[in-house]
């Protein structure tokens, strides 16, 4: 709690220029709100709203196309804090659903599985892995030290406990299938309820980036006030689709192909 207490100097971390620097803000986010009780996970959502992190980091988890081990952990990361902020938070979700196609967001509602699944580089730790390696060690020293023991005529203590570390707590757990939608995100679609190619992704970083860098300048000028973002007001319009008829959430002329 008095990390979390931290709240709004926690997130400036995110801005540091330092990739070392935003990714130990981000592992900290992330235990603040996998081990924290529902209260403190409450309010980092509501400051990853307030602090504009949400768009920041969904920039980077859309948009980050690299082979540099650093920045694909950086993207790995803001995913992850994703799936966290937006778990359980409706305000979050109905921001998700104004800036993305309803069809794309539905992946988030399937099986499907992705036929690669992407490697984990974010170096979780692995409890058992640990205490044979903690075990391993202690033996080494046992055996350093035996002769002592020989001279003080002692034994090794048959009761000796094993190490044992606690095994990491998820309060907050995401369900949806995150994987399925950054991997269908990239690719084109054209289906009576999604349109979706290079274009309109263009659209969508254009307005990310847009809106982050008005959102940026605003908190310069504000000088010691604290601002938040009007997450509320904020969607994208993709105007490549906007000659496109549509019924609901279908589109009448890709409606009538596939009839």
């Amino acid at each position: 709690k008095l990390v979390a207490n931290l709240g709004r100097h926690l997130f400036k971390l995110f801005q540091h220029p330092s990739l070392a620097i935003v990714k130990a803000a981000g592992l900290i986010m992330k235990a603040l709100i996998e081990e924290g009780d529902d209260e403190i996970a409450r309010k980092m959502q509501e400051l990853a709203l307030a602090e504009g992190a949400l768009p920041r980091h969904i920039h980077i988890a859309l948009f980050t196309s690299s082979t540099d081990n650093r920045l694909l952990t950086h993207r790995q990361l803001s995913r992850h804090l994703i799936s966290l902020w937006i778990t359980g938070n409706p305000t979050a979700n109905a921001l998700l659903h104004r800036m993305l196609p309803l069809g794309l967001v539905q992946f988030l509602e399937s099986e499907e599985k992705v036929p690669d699944k992407e490697i984990d580089r974010m170096h979780v730790r692995d409890n058992l892995k640990a205490v044979q390696l903690s075990r391993r060690k202690l033996n080494v020293v046992e055996s350093t030290l035996l002769h002592w023991r020989s001279r003080l005529k002692s034994k090794p203590n048959p009761h000796t406990q094993p190490i044992a570390l606690r095994k990491r707590r998820q309060n907050v757990r995401s369900e949806a299938n995150w994987s399925l939608f950054y991997y269908k995100f990239m690719l084109d679609h054209a289906t009576s309820n999604l349109i979706w190619n290079y274009k309109t992704r263009e659209e969508l970083r254009e307005a990310l980036e847009n809106e982050i860098r008005s959102f940026t300048v605003d908190k310069d000028l504000s000088g010691t006030t604290n601002i938040s973002w009007n997450h509320v007001e904020f969607e994208v319009r993709y105007e490549s689709l906007s000659e496109e008829i549509k019924i609901g959430d279908y589109y009448l002329r890709l409606l009538l192909d596939e009839g």
